[in-house]
C-alpha cells in the first residue's frame, strides 16, 4: 500500500484538549504543557457555554456547564502555548466565540 505522505509535506500533530480541563484553568494550562512535551504542534479547545447549546431547564445545561472554557483565560492559554512552542486552536461554537 502506497502512503499519501511525501517526505517532504510537514506533519501536523494536533492534541485535541477539547474541555478535558473541566473548567479548570490550571488542569488547561498543565495539559498544553504535557501536550507539547509529548512532540503536539498544536493544542485545540472549544469555547462554547451551556446556554448557547442547551435551554436551562435541560438536564444536559447542567451537566455541559462544567466543561465551559472561560473566554477570560484565552490570553494566558496563548501565553502558555507561545511558551510551550504550540500553536493554538479553538473551535468556536457561536459568533460571539469566532469574534474571540
Amino acid at each position: 500500500m502506497r502512503s499519501n505522505i511525501e517526505p517532504s509535506r510537514k506533519i501536523e500533530l494536533i492534541a485535541d484538549i477539547g474541555s478535558n480541563h473541566k473548567s479548570d484553568k490550571s488542569i488547561a494550562l498543565a495539559l498544553i504543557v504535557q501536550a507539547a512535551s509529548a512532540g503536539a504542534n498544536v493544542v485545540k479547545f472549544q469555547l462554547f457555554t451551556a446556554n448557547e447549546l442547551w435551554r436551562s431547564d435541560d438536564a444536559r445545561h447542567s451537566a455541559t456547564k462544567q466543561y465551559e472554557l472561560d473566554p477570560d483565560w484565552l490570553p494566558d492559554l496563548v501565553e502558555t502555548c507561545e511558551k510551550s512552542k504550540v500553536e493554538f486552536l479553538c473551535t468556536p461554537f457561536s459568533p460571539k466565540g469566532v469574534e474571540l
